[in-house]
């Protein structure tokens, strides 16, 4: 069952018909109807009872439009226009495409369990149309946070954190509790509570009904706005500008990435400009405040993270040495914590372990994972892997690596990071729609790969079996010629005066280069700083450079012209500036392909290589 605030692409395309910033002469005539909606897996639809899982669940009501004239609500579920119902290779988007607008359509939804039809007039799609920003004194705000689920796998509902001073606080709501239904409607993920709080107001009366320690309970209020929720921070003066000696530079001692919008949203954060901590320094003021891994920092003192300022920006104002309060969120709930600023110290430089050395789970990705489609990281377990012992199979979904929640591969990036071979380690997974737990000592990629004196190289990665066809060997004895010598290899090509230009790969070229060796290259989804490839004609190969400002796990590969593999690294968990040596000179002048890959996001370019 999918739990993303977010609308899947099918989703977003399902509903460009329906609203959508198009200009009259593109459609001029067509009708309008005027709904936002998500789509249904088969299990949610016959959770709500329809026997149809092709229609369209309405998540809101566009203002002004045929839809709000005909009385059209959240959380309706379209399945027919006319006599047409959506199926399987029909949507509602090709059914309304038959209609223009003046039409008069009878529209066939559910709501609350019923059938229902209402007559509709479709209107003409507005030249242009988008929504009008929300004010945060007028923005509805219940006050409640996803988490994970323990107890009674039977509960349908989504299992919550409760945010201070908000409007659910208010009504008696407490973590843990497992909200089943909001104003009657059904809650069966994030998506349907998002949905039935961005359709309310501040000030209207809401009834949450929820189940505590198995008992079933109903609790009501009144919806306040964000504003309202917001614990207001006393007023200081702002703080002057750091000076711009290094030795005063302000130093907090964690190592800290950005996230998405998307992901923001998923994890039921208001925004993405704060910061999520990946890792705290031992002894630094971070570490004494008591942050953890997975803390999302929003704000310090009066400050808050926004669209105008990162946190970055927030953290500049302040001096070694200063005082203030931490605003973060940890496992969905809104937490403080006192801080004194210190400066950097002179740390020794971080012995990096190599890969053979690193922390090593064993999973690889499915084609699933990569889709987006699911909630968790469906994954596969490698041959000896921790995951295999501790009793992980193919197609299982990881929901948490040690109490916490995994959106995505960086996530489990982040908490391998900060452990060690030989550290505990607890994955919580779904195995057809059940939730186990599974606890071991998690390895090294040496341990797991059996690699000997720590050489951990590409062929330990590959499992497979060489039938070698041994020559008959003929001694050299009286009478029997001798076997003619074999060849001296070609020599390599001076590459000294050889050019390299790296290009992009167009789609097009992408599609045809994947028709004809069975490659899966991709163009443009990962972002790949200050790429270099320079000959080196000391060590007759290319010195292959690149930054990539993401941390995951990633993966270089080179083919050459004919489509064979020739170069093929595992880089494991990485980030960071990537340099090495590329021997492609014994391939001659030609154009390469180099595929670059770091979780389910991919790059691909063409390398031409002109000379003698």
């Amino acid at each position: 069952m999918k739990h993303l605030i977010v609308f899947p692409l099918f989703s977003l395309l399902l509903t460009l018909p329906l609203f959508a910033n198009f200009t009259a002469s593109a459609y001029p005539t067509q009708g309008f109807l005027g709904i936002q909606s998500n789509d249904l897996t088969e299990e949610k639809a016959l959770l709500l009872g329809f026997d149809n899982p092709y229609g369209s669940y309405v998540s809101k009501i566009i203002p002004n439009t045929a839809a709000e004239k005909a009385g059209l609500q959240a959380f309706d579920y379209i399945y027919q226009i006319n006599d047409k119902a959506v199926d399987e290779s029909t949507d509602l988007v090709d059914l309304l495409s038959e209609y223009n607008a003046g039409d008069e359509v009878t529209v066939h939804f559910f709501r609350k369990g019923k059938r229902q039809q209402i007559q509709v007039t479709l209107g003409e799609r507005p030249i242009k149309w988008a929504e009008a920003p929300v004010l945060p004194n007028e923005k509805p705000f219940l006050g409640i946070s996803e988490i994970g689920m323990d107890g009674d796998e039977d509960i349908i509902g989504v299992a919550v954190a409760i945010s201070s001073r908000s409007a659910a606080a208010e009504m008696g709501l407490k973590n843990g509790d497992v909200v089943t239904a909001i104003n009657g409607f059904p809650m069966l993920d994030w998506a349907d509570i998002t949905t039935a709080i961005s359709n309310g107001r501040p000030g209207e009366v809401i009834e949450v009904t929820y189940i505590r320690n198995g008992e079933k309970a109903q609790a009501e209020g009144t919806l306040k706005s964000l504003a309202e929720t917001k614990t207001p921070a006393p007023k200081i003066a702002e703080a002057p500008p750091a000076p711009l000696q290094d030795e005063n530079k302000v130093f907090m001692g964690i190592y800290a990435e950005m996230i998405s919008e998307e992901k923001a949203m998923k994890m039921g954060l208001e925004n993405n400009f704060g910061t999520l901590v990946t890792g705290i320094v031992p002894n630094s003021g971070a570490e004494k405040a008591g942050l953890q891994l997975f803390d999302y920092l929003y704000g310090i003192d009066a400050y808050r993270a926004g669209e105008g300022q990162h946190f970055g920006i927030i953290l500049m104002k302040y001096n070694v040495g200063d005082k203030a309060k931490l605003y973060f969120i940890r496992k969905g709930e809104a937490k403080t914590a006192d801080i004194t600023f210190g400066k950097r110290p002179d740390m020794p430089e971080k012995k990096e372990m190599t890969k053979c050395e690193d922390t090593f789970l064993g999973i690889a990705s499915t084609d699933e994972t990569k889709s987006g489609e699911i909630d968790g990281i469906k994954i596969n377990p490698v041959k000896n892997s921790t995951a295999l012992a501790i009793g992980m199979q193919d197609g299982d979904v990881i929901k948490t690596l040690n109490g916490y929640r995994m959106y995505d591969w960086d996530d489990i990036s982040y908490v391998l990071d900060n452990l060690k071979p030989g550290d505990p380690i607890t994955v919580g997974y779904e195995r057809n729609g059940k939730l186990i737990k599974g606890s071991g000592k998690i390895k090294s990629y040496a341990e797991t790969k059996n690699c000997k004196n720590c050489d951990c190289s590409d062929l330990e990665d590959m499992d497979f079996n060489i039938n070698i066809d041994i020559p008959e060997i003929k001694f050299d004895l009286p009478g029997i010629p001798k076997a003619p010598r074999a060849p001296e290899p070609a020599p390599r090509p001076d590459i000294s005066n050889m050019t390299t230009e790296v290009q992009d790969l167009s789609a097009d070229e992408a599609r045809k280069l994947n028709e004809k060796f069975s490659w899966s290259l991709q163009t443009g989804t990962l972002a790949v700083q200050s790429l270099k490839l320079t000959p080196n004609p000391s060590e007759g190969s290319f010195g292959l450079r690149f930054d990539l400002p993401t941390r995951g796990n990633t993966v270089v590969r080179v083919f050459n012209p004919l489509g064979r593999l020739i170069y093929d690294y595992d880089l494991g968990s990485f980030s960071g500036a990537f340099n090495d040596q590329v021997d492609i000179s014994q391939n001659g002048p030609g154009t390469y392909y180099l595929e670059i890959k770091q979780g389910d996001k991919v790059t691909a370019k063409k390398i031409v290589l002109t000379g003698k």
